[in-house]
Formats: structure tokens, C-alpha cells, sequence
């Protein structure tokens, strides 16, 4: 009981500005589309932002790190996404958090998309926030666990988190079909090992508690 509190604690008390601003885009983006579905004839979510590859290529791919096809997509990478920048933002600066998490967004969605091409002819729609949080997960992996780092509960589950995404990572090019155009989502594996690398190669250290970093 106590342990949940701490935790509960924990992320109640995380100053992590840049973390809920981009909480705020992909909300508004997701709402966006919620709003052009039940506005219009368009049949689902999924079908708005996929069709919308082919209607508006360069605003799809603009947005394509804040896309999602569904609530369950959408919900899922929020929290996710929440879990893991509220632990991890104190340990950035604030303009290389957002270099990082504009980055690893783009990077892990162009990457996703470029690995289905290699085996589909059709037109590619790639989108969604998981690149970002597979490359937040990766550096909550090993950064975390440097010796010099003072780690709190939620940069533990950060770990844990972390431990979860390398599972999905190496198991997903095992459950095929093998070289069909979805058979490993690139996206993940990308987002994970960009933010292994960049979680090896980071010095910065933790900023003093209750304050932006």
C-alpha cells in the first residue's frame, strides 16, 4: 500500500512541462479526428487517418507521430507515454527533451514506414505516438540503471517498462507471417533501440527534485 503511494505520489508531484505539452498535442490531434469523423461521412477513425495519406500526404506525415486509429491505440500510448515522461523528463534539459522526443518521433515513424515499402507495393500509412514511447522506454532501460542515477519508483517501473518493450521487441520478428508487409512493426524496434543508444550516449544528470530540468 505504501509502495502504490509513493508511486501515486511520485507522479502527482513530477514537474514535466514538456511531457504534458505533448500530452496536449496528441490529445488534440486525436480529438481532431474525432471530430472530422463525426462531422463528416468518414466511417471510423482508422479510416480518416489512414485515407488521409492519400488526400493530404504532407499533412499526414506532418502529424504522423500524434495519429492514432483508435481509442484503444490512442489511450494506450498516452499513458505509456505519461508513465514514462514523467519519470524521465528531470533528466533532460529542456531543449534536448524536445529535440529527443521531435526526433525519435519522426525517426521511428519514417523508419516504420520505410520497413513496410520494403515488402508492399501499396501506398504506406505509418502513424502513431509508439515510436516515441518505445524510444522513451529504451533510455529508461539503461539510463536508469547507471550507477550514478538516484532512482524513485516510477524510473523502477520506467525499467520495468522498459524490460516489457525489449520483450516485444526481439519476440515480434518470431510471430511472422514472415516478410509480409506487417510482419515486424519497425516502428517499435527503431523507437527502442534509437532511445537504447541515445540512453547509452546521455550524460546529462538528474535535475534536484521538484524542479524542471
Amino acid at each position: 500500500m505504501y509502495l502504490l503511494r509513493d508511486t501515486v505520489h511520485e507522479y502527482a508531484t513530477a514537474c514535466a512541462p514538456i511531457t504534458y505539452a505533448f500530452s496536449g498535442v496528441i490529445i488534440g490531434v486525436f480529438l481532431l479526428e474525432v471530430w472530422f469523423v463525426q462531422t463528416t461521412s468518414v466511417g471510423s477513425i482508422h479510416v480518416f487517418a489512414t485515407g488521409l495519406f492519400g488526400i493530404n500526404p504532407a499533412l499526414a506525415w506532418l502529424l504522423s507521430p500524434f495519429l492514432h486509429q483508435n481509442v484503444a491505440h490512442f489511450a494506450g500510448n498516452l499513458v505509456l507515454f505519461w508513465m514514462l515522461g514523467l519519470a524521465i523528463e528531470r533528466h533532460w534539459s529542456k531543449w534536448r527533451y524536445i529535440g529527443f522526443l521531435i526526433g525519435v518521433g519522426y525517426a521511428a515513424t519514417f523508419l516504420g514506414a520505410g520497413f513496410v515499402a520494403l515488402f508492399s507495393p501499396k501506398q504506406i500509412a505509418f502513424y502513431g505516438s509508439s515510436g516515441m514511447v518505445f524510444a522513451l522506454a529504451g533510455f529508461a532501460l539503461i539510463h536508469f540503471l547507471r550507477p550514478h542515477i538516484e532512482i524513485r519508483k516510477i524510473e523502477w517501473l520506467g525499467v520495468f517498462i522498459g524490460i516489457l518493450a525489449l520483450a516485444i521487441v526481439l519476440i515480434d520478428p518470431l510471430t511472422g507471417p514472415y516478410l509480409a508487409p506487417h510482419w515486424i512493426n519497425a516502428g517499435h524496434a527503431a523507437g527502442f533501440m534509437l532511445g537504447l543508444g541515445l540512453g547509452r550516449r546521455y550524460t546529462g544528470g538528474e535535475c534536484p527534485a521538484g524542479q524542471s530540468s
